[in-house]
């Protein structure tokens, strides 16, 4: 954890701050000044103010202020507003801003919405003064950023005094981040100039649009109505938001409603508000010639012929000046297009070249969003098509033949014609299609047997002899519906959500017949065809070696781990309770494992070797990549051996040598066969600890598909029962900040739950490692094993407390609720059902003491 997450829970329940707790809570608007400075105007924006007189230093030590005639605030309006992280202005104010009297009302959207603006004084000081005023009364306060502790900053209300008027001022004394003048000027500019209402004045001179550096002006005619004024702002920086960004309407140098690229951001067009440029372009137009047009209030146009005209006009031109300011982009995005795709292309005849380059500007004018990816994808698409169409791909073919091969294509032409061809070789793909399928298809576990396998041998019964070629072998729903009947008699599950197959527990059954005919009619079966299918991959090893579980959790704010692990065995469908440990130290780091020991000992061994030439292998900054690298060469040796074994060749070997000494063919066979076997490597192993670092906590895992890491989340749980233990932990609400005594419940109550998964044993171990001290021992892993007895504590403590179960003390509420519904009582059995719930309720009443003065107790079921 880094040190801007609360410090550890202290005796009396208060909890502390980090240094940098406000640092990272803030982000860049205590880190920037560019951000810091606009967050500072932003605020007096949102405070509905027209006129902000800024004071900027020159040098560090200068004094810095910021003044505005917004609403202000009352001394409560200020304690809550500054003393709330996470303040939340939309919940308390809005979105709209409010004006206070003396300000000309507008339509104005705020920019805050968590208050995080307040803290960008902090930018340039560890500290700041606020006076603000409203109702005639002043509040003077001052705002400190403190070194942790109790508080991560304070706010301290320094005077009362009365004042007439409404405002804000922050003032302070820069001590870091001054930014010259002119270029804070520039910033201001960009952001708040497209809004003549607002006026900032800067060292006694105020911010105009048309003074900025980085702004061009056109004129564009709208005929027949006249000229309207463009400005393009480009401050070649990109905003965190849109508001204020887009097109902004001026008339008689007042704004019209709020800048928006609304007519921009359709479907087509160049700029939505999730573009980058979105973020950093505006426009302002000086529309003049609308000023008969717009509403009483100014929050927009009225919808006119003339409006329209104009609207169209300014868009037209605005369109054609990002096109333009885009052009380079776009040309770097079509030159990695081609250049992804430069061999296909470069087997095009010229005409071919020419119709795709065209293409690619045309696709680019049209749909300018399109990303490099999407651009090179399509041209790829167009560079086939245009392959077909010119027949230039079928003329290559035919240029790398031999001359024997064109005398048999030749002979093959005059025996057949190209759509018996095409028929004949299209039914020799799809076999080939079914048997592919079949490969992949028949060692996975995951397979649908219904919706994958069964249709699979629907399509291929003529892999069982020629004779079942005959397009009259149909599925039989009728025998279907007689077997099915059948199991069902004997007590034997057979789902009808499949009326063309048999489906039961642990396989399914496909019936195919055809049909006898005796002088033209059907007069029996000639012959049966009966596919059962079990799905694929159900080997023993998979389940056996995952029959386990081990957990690990952080708390104390990541600086204890607790640990769990059962100690079952499991070989051929036998579990046995051996008591046996799945974990072991390394250094200071605690590795358990699930799947077979034997595996995880040869793991452990690679480990040790490696630690042979690299000494620091077992570091923070090694370890995981030690792990890694052991966990592959085991893995690698484990799915050849058994293809190479008989060959006395290792995986190196066949790497090198395999397609030269078997052939490509076989050589492919065998690796895919290497390839299946690692898909069958169920092991898995889970590394948790600090080392001799630190750093925070690290728990990560390796199996057969790659690398985990659960450090952020704290938790995690390998083996059968993993997915019940974790669930139980966040059931339980477990994170890394909890105490100690919590998480040894969590993970012993997840232990426990666990226990209901295949092959997780009783026999429980439970650790508990912490960050490594300078009092603990050098040579022991700073860690302690609970005994058995505490352990059979905590399994107490949860089985009547923890244990899910139905609570026999209210079934009677539970009778209530039944009752209440009005479901008649002869909808039950006949025989009448068990309730575990009344059981367990009448026999504590009935061997509960009895009472003083109660002579006999009536105890009814």
């Amino acid at each position: 954890m880094t040190n801007a997450a609360l410090a550890t829970r202290g005796n009396n329940g208060q909890f502390l701050f980090g240094t940098d707790f406000l640092q990272d809570h803030v982000g860049q608007i205590i880190q920037e000044p560019t951000v810091a400075i606009l967050e500072l105007v932003a605020n007096c924006y949102d405070a509905g103010a027209n006129q902000v007189e800024i004071k900027w230093p020159a040098l560090v030590g200068d004094s810095l202020s910021i003044t505005d005639n917004g609403t202000g605030m009352t001394r409560k309006e200020f304690e809550t507003r500054w003393r709330t992280l996470r303040y939340n202005r939309i919940a308390e104010q809005g979105t709209e801003v409010v004006f206070p009297s003396t300000v000309l009302k507008k339509q104005r959207t705020a920019f805050g919405h968590n208050g995080k603006g307040r803290f960008s004084p902090l930018c340039f000081a560890d500290e700041y003064q606020v006076e603000t005023w409203k109702d005639g009364h002043c509040t003077t306060a001052i705002v400190q950023l403190t070194n942790g502790g109790p508080l991560p900053f304070r706010c301290d209300v320094l005077s009362e005094k009365k004042r007439s008027g409404h405002g804000t001022s922050i003032s302070l004394v820069a001590r870091r981040n001054v930014l010259p003048s002119p270029s804070v000027c520039e910033l201001i500019g960009f952001k708040f100039a497209v809004d003549p209402s607002f006026v900032v004045n800067l060292n006694n001179e105020t911010v105009k649009l048309l003074s900025l550096a980085r702004k061009s002006t056109e004129e564009v005619q709208i005929d027949p109505y006249g000229t309207v004024i463009v400005h393009r702002l480009d401050p070649l920086r990109q905003e965190r938001t849109t508001k204020l960004k887009g097109i902004a309407w001026w008339v008689n140098r007042r704004m019209i409603g709020e800048p928006s690229w609304e007519g921009l951001d359709g479907p087509g067009q160049y700029l939505d508000g999730r573009s980058a440029e979105a973020r950093r372009f505006s426009f302002v137009v000086e529309a003049d010639i609308l000023k008969d047009e717009k509403y009483p209030d100014w929050t927009g146009f009225k919808d006119s012929e003339k409006v329209r005209a104009v609207r169209k006009g300014v868009h037209s031109f605005i369109t054609k000046e990002l096109r333009e300011l885009m052009a380079d982009d776009r040309k770097a995005i079509k030159k990695d297009a081609i250049q992804h795709n430069r061999a296909l292309i470069a087997q095009l005849p010229p005409a071919s070249r020419r119709q795709v380059g065209r293409f690619i500007d045309e696709l680019q004018e049209k749909c300018p969003g399109l990303t490099a990816k999407e651009l090179s994808q399509t041209t790829e698409i167009l560079s086939k098509l245009e392959q077909s169409r010119s027949g230039y791909d079928l003329l290559r073919q035919l240029a790398t033949c031999s001359p024997n091969d064109l005398d048999k294509w030749n002979s093959l032409m005059l025996r057949w014609s190209a759509t018996n061809a095409e028929i004949v070789l299209g039914e020799l793909e799809r076999r080939l299609r079914v048997l592919k399928e079949l490969q992949e298809l028949i060692r996975d576990k995951g397979a649908d047997e219904l919706h994958e396998l069964q249709p699979l041998f629907h399509r291929g019964l003529w892999m069982f002899g020629p004779e079942y070629e005959a397009v009259e072998f149909t599925s039989n729903r009728s025998m279907n519906s007689v077997v099915r009947n059948l199991f069902q008699k004997k007590g034997i599950d057979a789902s009808r959500s499949r009326p063309d197959f048999v489906v039961i527990p642990d396989s399914s059954i496909g019936f195919y017949a055809a049909d006898e005919f005796t002088k033209g009619e059907v007069s029996g079966i000639r012959k049966i065809l009966i596919i059962e299918l079990k799905r694929g991959g159900l080997g023993l090893h998979r389940e056996e070696y995952l029959m386990t579980v081990c957990i690990a959790a952080t708390c104390e704010h990541g600086n204890v781990i607790v640990s769990a692990m059962d100690g079952a065995l499991s070989y051929g469908g036998i579990t046995c309770d051996t008591g046996v440990s799945k974990g072991w130290w390394f250094n200071d780091w605690f590795l358990m494992f699930s799947g077979d020991p034997s595996n995880a000992d040869l793991i452990a061994e690679e480990m040790r070797l490696i630690a042979q030439d690299d000494k620091e292998c077992f570091s923070r900054q090694q370890i995981r990549k030690t792990l890694h690298r052991a966990f592959r060469r085991h893995l690698s040796r484990w799915s050849s051996d058994p293809v190479l074994s008989p060959f006395d060749l290792d995986i190196d070997e066949f790497k090198k040598q395999g397609a030269a000494m078997f052939g490509e063919t076989l050589a492919s066979e065998m690796s895919g066969e290497i390839k299946r076997r690692s898909q069958e490597f169920a092991d898995q192993i889970l590394l948790v600890g600090w080392g001799k670092s630190p750093l925070s906590a690290l728990m990560h895992e390796e199996n057969w598909q790659g690398s985990a890491s659960h450090a952020f989340t704290g938790l995690c749980a390998i083996g059968s029962g993993g997915p019940t233990a974790v669930s139980q932990m966040l059931l339980l609400g477990q994170n890394r900040n909890q105490r100690l005594e919590d998480t040894i419940y969590t993970v012993a109550s997840a232990k426990f739950a666990a226990e209901h998964a295949v092959g997780v044993g009783k026999d429980t171990t439970l650790v508990l490692m912490w960050k490594r001290r300078d009092a603990d021992a050098i040579n022991t892993p700073p860690a302690k094993f609970l005994d058995g007895s505490q352990i059979e504590s905590l399994r107490e403590i949860w089985g009547e407390h923890g244990r899910p179960k139905i609570p026999s003390s209210r079934y009677k509420d539970l009778i209530s609720i039944t009752a209440a519904t009005g479901i008649s009582e002869d909808v039950r059995s006949i025989k009448g059902a068990v309730s575990v719930a009344r059981w367990r309720d009448f026999n504590e009443s009935l061997n509960a003491p009895l009472k003083p003065g109660e002579p006999v107790r009536k105890v009814t079921l």
